[in-house]
């Protein structure tokens, strides 16, 4: 065999490798990561949406979402999914907040066939100010048992978030009023012996 003919196969190995990855990634579910804003001032809220597609059977899962917990802070009581709808009796879903963001963890013994469904919404509270991105780490979706493969999974959408402080004229607003309602409790107080005494007279 000559050395062009060899070249040549090498060529097409490559070449059918590349077209599987290729397929591959085409066929991944995919987890997307969307927010309602992406720019915030302090205490205030936003939306994080975690889109599913393409989704093959699976029965357990677990993933994490990473972000700066001393910009945002994740609110428990928000957390929604569609697969609550879903659950059986003994199916759980939980979301456990982490130092540096949330832990998604999935388990039921029956298989949910669902393709495309919000896999989780909640909200982020504004805590400081700053910059911090959201985005997926650990991403593992099982088949259905007694079956241990994974499934192929595109976790790597991302999104951002801008924490920003109330303006200086805001501040110096909310101070104002603060220091009106003082002053009024101090001449209530000043003025209530006074109607007291003229009471008594």
């Amino acid at each position: 065999m000559t050395l062009a003919a060899l070249k040549g196969k090498e060529m097409k190995k490559i070449f059918a490798i590349l077209i599987l990855c290729i397929n591959c990634h085409a066929n991944a579910s995919l987890i997307e990561v969307v927010v309602s804003d992406n720019a915030i001032k302090l205490g205030e809220r936003i939306e994080v949406n975690l889109l599913a597609s393409n989704f093959e059977s699976f029965d357990t899962f677990g993933f994490d979402i990473l972000f700066d917990t001393s910009i945002v802070s994740f609110d428990t009581s928000t957390f929604t999914s569609d697969l609550f709808a879903e659950l059986t009796v003994f199916g759980i879903f939980e979301a456990t907040p982490l130092a540096g963001g949330v832990a998604f963890s999935f388990s039921d013994f029956s298989p949910l066939d669902t393709s495309d469904f919000l896999l989780a919404s909640f909200e982020l509270v504004g805590l400081g100010a700053g910059i911090t991105s959201l985005s997926l780490a650990n991403v593992e979706f099982f088949e259905p048992f007694p079956s241990s493969t994974l499934l192929p999974v595109d976790g790597s959408s991302t999104a951002s978030i801008a924490v920003s402080e109330p303006p200086a004229f805001a501040l110096l607003l909310m101070a104002g009023v603060c220091m009106l309602r003082a002053r009024h409790r101090f001449n209530n107080n000043v003025n209530q012996p006074q109607a007291s005494l003229d009471a008594l007279a």
